[in-house]
């Protein structure tokens, strides 16, 4: 600890030893004092504790966050007092920072900003502003039994302010692991329930109630708690902002997005520049098929440091919303291009790299890509992604000329080269460099389904006869969880003869087709023409039979009809006499009202995008290009 340090560390704890050292660790040199409340710990939280120094004091739990918070705070002996949660870090470089704040003689308290990470990995954070630093006055105490704050305390001092700075604390306790581990959902709920139980009508504990409902995607309940809620909490409570956020959300994930449409735009009006809101609001009229609509809110997008916030809004996934509208419209050049700013910001992203290769390659602007890499590198993150992507596009050659800049996919799963291989026609070669992989129990179930693959294509090709029907119950295709799966494996390594066979024993090939990611469905349609020919065969039986049907799964028969366009375009590229383009343009006007949705919202449902680059002619509905489908 830092003897000259102003500032006190208060915190309560329970069984924390997995977490607390990483905490303690990263103020150890800016604090001069560490108390903590341990509220019955059977595991070494104690222990790391007092190795940091700090007080321990037992505290019995009485269910009340705040009661244990205040507890703390009267052991304080210095003029600042800093909270943190065992599962938070101080981030690194901040000293001088905080003590220079604590000069400040204007301030009563600090908000600082907490990046809250998400998810398996913490790949996306929700950042918000919480008052976690402020001066050490019997006056300042908690108030709320769970989802506990102090703000208003502070706020309440007549002669001081409550003030934002920038300092930054990261928050791990929303991994799911480790909501998992801690069995916070529960215990959130139990202790809501049991406060609201006492004060039935208090808006904080509705609104934790709400968000706990909704932090498990379980709308239908949270949607009863908000809605009244947002009726009567005033636009200026620091929360009602993501209220509504969350109230509008849940409204479209429970079939009401019409309503939540009609009424986002007071939201807007209240709090304006809330970049959350402003996208919530571009999806809602995606949702209708209002593309330009959509595309004028995103470009009008104004970002306010004032509310809690997901990160990636106005940076990276607003970015990529825009490249999934213009895809939407065909406008490729320019969806490229947000695509492209999307990894700019984050060059991690996932969904980005998704849309962005399958685009590059059916355009024919890989040369985009290539420029990238030049500049950029590929992040080690996404080079397993960006290895698969360019495979399933059967681009091998791209990959052995860009090696260089996928060692980490190459390191992470060495077998990937005998898929590279198998790609490349050498079978033979691709199933030795397999064996070691497949008889290692640590990656048998990876590669498994790899070998099976290659056996299976094997066989196929030994019958001489494309298409042959060797039937799904060979030995090889049990290895796989489903037909699906194994369509996939046999378009990623280029098994063509396999394919064929498999996808020939189907009772539905339509079904399998429809699920392929972008990246495979370009695959089949700059496969060898013979599998063209076959699958547009056999997909227009299928959309013969679906029609016929008393019901007709609209979606199916949509992306049916889609790829089956792709399809009958290659097959007549090969002689073009009337040209193209009027061949293209005579049959799209015959055909387009037959398997098309008949709503523009439905349209947008099906989830367009572009699938090949193979013609340029629009259909006439607006908003709908014979290139898209998702």
């Amino acid at each position: 600890m830092n003897p000259d340090s102003p500032v006190s560390l208060c915190m309560i704890v329970r069984d924390e030893e997995w977490v607390l050292s990483q905490c303690l660790s990263s103020v150890a040199d800016i604090v001069s004092e560490i108390i903590i409340l341990d509220t019955g710990s059977v595991d070494a939280t104690c222990s790391i504790a007092e190795k940091y120094g700090a007080q321990v004091i037992s505290y019995p739990w009485q269910s009340d966050f705040a009661a244990a918070r205040n507890e703390s705070l009267k052991l304080a002996t210095k003029p600042w007092i800093l909270v943190l949660d065992a599962d938070e870090c101080f981030t690194d470089g901040q000293k001088e920072k905080l003590w220079a704040l604590c000069a400040d003689e204007a301030a009563a308290g600090y908000e600082l900003q907490i990046k809250s990470l998400l998810g398996h990995q913490g790949d996306e954070q929700v950042t918000d502003y919480v008052c976690r630093l402020f001066r050490n006055d019997p006056e300042i105490k908690f108030s709320g039994s769970i989802h506990e704050q102090i703000a208003s305390a502070v706020q309440a001092k007549s002669d001081q302010q409550l003030k934002r700075c920038d300092l930054e604390i990261i928050h791990y306790g929303y991994l799911t692991h480790i909501i998992e581990q801690k069995n916070k959902t529960d215990r959130n709920l139990r202790l809501i329930k049991e406060a609201l139980a006492a004060d039935s009508k208090n808006r904080e504990l509705l609104y934790a109630l709400g968000t706990e409902y909704f932090q498990q995607a379980d709308y239908s309940q949270a949607l009863p708690i908000f809605e009244p809620l947002l009726a009567s909490l005033p636009v200026t409570e620091g929360y009602a902002s993501d209220l509504f956020l969350k109230t509008m959300y849940a409204l479209r994930e429970t079939g009401r997005a019409k309503e939540a449409l009609q009424q986002i735009e007071q939201g807007l009006t209240a709090f304006p520049n809330f970049a959350d809101l402003q996208e919530l609001y571009a999806v809602l009229f995606m949702d209708e098929g209002q593309d330009d609509q959509a595309l004028h809110v995103l470009g009008g997008m104004c970002i306010s440091r004032e509310y809690t916030s997901v990160s990636g809004a106005g940076t990276y996934r607003t970015a990529y919303l825009k490249g999934v509208l213009l895809e939407r419209q065909g406008q490729w050049q320019k969806a490229c291009e947000s695509y492209r700013v999307s990894l700019e910001y984050r060059p991690d992203y996932v969904p980005a790299w998704q849309r962005w290769l399958p685009l590059l390659v059916c355009t024919g602007q890989i040369q985009q890509l290539n420029e990238w890499v030049k500049k950029q590198a590929i992040p080690k993150k996404a080079q397993l992604l960006v290895f698969y992507l360019m495979l399933d596009l059967q681009q091998p050659a791209w990959i052995l000329k860009h090696r260089e800049y996928l060692h980490g996919a190459f390191l992470a799963q060495p077998w990937i080269e005998a898929l590279l291989q198998a790609q490349m026609g050498e079978y033979s070669t691709a199933s030795r460099n397999l064996q070691p992989w497949v008889q290692s129990p640590a990656h048998r179930e990876q590669t498994e389904t790899i070998q099976a693959a290659l056996e299976y294509s094997k066989t196929a090709l030994k019958s001489g006869h494309r298409g042959v029907q060797t039937g799904l119950g060979k030995p090889q295709l049990h290895r796989f969880s489903s037909a699906a799966d194994a369509c996939k494996m046999f378009i990623r390594i280029g098994a063509w003869y396999g394919f064929s066979s498999m996808l020939r024993s189907d009772p539905s090939p339509g079904t399998l087709l429809s699920a392929l990611s972008p990246a495979m469905k370009m695959a089949l349609v700059h496969a060898p023409l013979w599998i063209v020919e076959q699958l547009h065969s056999l997909l227009e039986q299928e959309l013969e039979r679906e029609w016929e049907r008393e019901q007709p799964d609209e979606i199916l028969g949509s992306r049916c009809y889609m790829l089956w366009i792709a399809l009958h375009t290659r097959m007549i590229q090969r002689d073009s006499d009337p040209p193209l383009d009027t061949r293209l343009r005579s049959f799209l006007q015959e055909q387009q009202e037959k398997y098309i949705p008949a709503s523009e919202a439905h349209i947008a449902r099906c989830g367009w995008n572009a699938l090949t680059y193979v013609i340029s002619t629009p259909l006439t509905r607006s908003g709908l290009h014979p290139l898209v489908l998702l």
